[in-house]
């Protein structure tokens, strides 16, 4: 024992003499550098370092490749005896246990200048108030598609939807980390800032509801068994395959270089997919000395410099989280999207909560997908039961009252112009909120063409659910057996909720076709610069007509049809059916003739 204490006591002397400063004020010292990576990595990384030393003769960098499944327990081992590597590369997600510990430097004295890397990355390394690490990659899921059986990939969770119905098989996993992209896509996030659980609060539902209406669309495979997953998209049968940025290599040599493709991940309603992002950290051993402790920092900021960054980018493929680092798509297409989609990447924090909600969430998946749950019920149960084990104060829980238990797509086609599609959209995600387990399925069609396109689906069984059009469609469509009967659903209470003659306008004869969502009137429009009291009359109308104030009446049966009913022209009976008067028309004809003879006042059927 004595002899070991005094190998101890050598050991730490000749580490801490490693690094000695020089008199002359050049960087020169010993540094040691761990870390996990293959064969591979370990040879690019080789020449990394050896630049590095090129830049620094005086400094000598040795490295050790240790099995990534024993890099931290190692690490930890040596680093309790204040000994170990001076800088260490692994996966950020094992910080939290050896900041814990007490073996990895908090970074935040040094100042160091973060702007170059991605914040996202840079979040995930922090704990608590501070941070413990350099990002140097990033790890994160994208959308695989093979190019020869699919030209333009999907961007939407639409249009996978839409593929995978003309036989375009694509293949997601449903375990918590690989399917997290879908919860950003929906409005939802996981944490809070103060580190609650709020899958609750909408999002994460809705996710579970489209994935639930996924697994019945056919070409759509839900599974948690990678092997699974691998074997239908290497060997041809799937079309689409969402997987890790990790997996690019044996995916590149299974299929070919030529027929593999990655883009983004679809988008949802609320924007862009946001995959879980992990990163590979450079840590500093909490043993080293100020002056190996620089050599490091110089050592991992020389590593995740742009240029070193586009070299790993290059050779090895990883996603840098230098956001200077530049990669042209010709040349490395993969990389390129992989880069792409970690902008969108959602950094979870590192927090206990998390790695709960990695192991449990696997459960809320499985639960809500085979049935035993509702999506809504299984995002309350996920937050709920880690919130309770971290005694986190929980958010009031929407009542039974402001959910529904609906589950189903619902197919909407309509022709609102840009403006108004996006109040609509906002409407429909209101609904979905409320309904988590519905996904409404939006479709603007050109406006001259919704009536026949609508007409010729659903003639072959096919086109929307809903449709938005003016009550003129009403008739026709109806005649031909094109729009359902809606008049046993149409209860009274809901009725009474419109104006009363609003639903008439969707009725043919005693049946109803359709509810009204909007109206359209006639109103009188006039230039306060010209006129400060508008008329009440119509003969205050015509009266106040000048060649210089002059009055347009537009004529037709539709912009001249409020007059009508000011001549008597229009007859309503005890069943509210309106019926034309032949001499109130006549006069409201006769009075606008008469109008027209006025000097200012203009009658025309042109808008214009």
């Amino acid at each position: 024992m004595r002899r070991l204490r005094l190998l101890l006591c050598l050991i730490l002397l000749l580490a801490g003499c490693r690094a000695a400063p020089s008199a002359d004020g050049r960087v020169r010292g010993e540094i040691l550098v761990w870390h996990g990576g293959n064969e591979a990595e370990a040879q690019v990384l080789t020449g990394l370092l050896q630049r590095f030393m090129e830049v620094y003769p005086n400094v000598r960098v040795v490295q050790s490749v240790i099995p990534a499944d024993k890099l931290q327990e190692q690490f930890a081992t040596r680093a309790e005896m204040g000994l170990g590597p001076d800088l260490l590369i692994l996966p950020g997600q094992w910080q939290n246990e050896l900041v814990e510990a007490g073996l990895v430097q908090d970074l935040t004295r040094y100042e160091l200048d973060l702007s170059a890397y991605l914040p996202t990355a840079v979040q995930a390394l922090r704990y608590g108030d501070g941070l413990y690490g350099l990002p140097f990659s990033l790890q994160t899921t994208a959308l695989y598609y093979n190019k020869e059986l699919v030209a333009e990939p999907a961007t939407t969770l639409d249009q996978l939807l839409a593929h995978a119905n003309e036989g375009k098989q694509a293949v997601l996993y449903t375990d918590f980390y690989r399917a997290f992209w879908g919860i950003q896509a929906f409005g939802g996030t996981a944490l809070d800032d103060q580190g609650r659980v709020v899958l609750d609060a909408g999002g994460f539902a809705n996710w579970l509801g489209w994935l639930k209406i996924a697994q019945n669309t056919p070409g759509i495979i839900l599974t948690n068994d990678q092997h699974v997953g691998l074997t239908l998209f290497t060997q041809g049968q799937a079309a689409y395959y969402v997987g890790g940025s990790d997996e690019a290599p044996a995916l590149k040599e299974a299929l070919g270089a030529d027929k593999l493709g990655v883009t983004s991940l679809p988008a949802g309603p609320h924007g862009p997919a946001g995959p879980a992002l992990r990163v590979d950290a450079l840590m500093i051993n909490a043993a080293s000395s100020p002056a190996q402790t620089e050599l490091a920092l110089r050592l991992a900021r020389f590593l995740t410099n742009s240029e070193q960054q586009t070299r790993l980018a290059r050779e090895l493929g990883r996603i840098p989280a230098n956001t200077r680092v530049r990669i042209d798509r010709r040349i490395n297409p993969l990389v390129a999207e992989f880069i792409a989609q970690a902008r969108t990447g959602v950094a979870l924090p590192n927090l206990p909560q998390t790695t709960d909600l990695m192991t449990v969430g696997d459960e809320a998946y499985a639960q809500a997908l085979e049935g035993v749950l509702s999506v809504s019920e299984a995002a309350v149960q996920l937050s709920n039961q880690v919130n309770a084990k971290y005694g986190l104060t929980q958010e009031v829980e929407a009542s039974a009252e402001q959910t529904c238990a609906l589950e189903g797509t619902i197919r909407l086609w309509h022709r609102w112009p840009q403006a108004e599609a996006v109040a609509l959209r906002q409407a429909v995600y209101g609904f979905m909120r409320r309904c988590p387990g519905v996904y409404v399925q939006l479709v603007q069609v050109e406006s001259g063409t919704l009536y026949d396109r609508y007409r010729e689906a659903v003639a072959q069984g096919q086109g929307p659910d809903l449709i938005i059009g003016p009550n003129e469609w009403v008739t026709p469509l109806a005649a031909e057996g094109l729009l359902r009967d809606v008049t046993q659903m149409a209860t009274p209470d809901l009725l009474q909720r419109y104006l009363p003659n609003a639903p008439r306008t969707m009725m043919v004869g005693e049946r109803l076709y359709g509810l009204p969502l909007s109206l359209r009137v006639m109103a009188l429009y006039y230039n306060r610069s010209l006129m400060s009291d508008p008329p009440a009359m119509l003969t205050d109308l015509v009266n106040q007509a000048t060649p210089e104030r002059q009055v347009a009446l537009p004529v037709g049966f539709y912009p001249a049809f409020w007059g009508l009913g000011a001549f008597g022209g229009l007859k309503t009976d005890a069943n509210q059916q309106t019926t034309l008067e032949q001499e109130g028309v006549a006069a409201w004809l006769g009075w606008l003739r008469k109008a027209a003879d006025h000097p200012g006042v203009v009658v025309s059927n042109d808008a214009l």
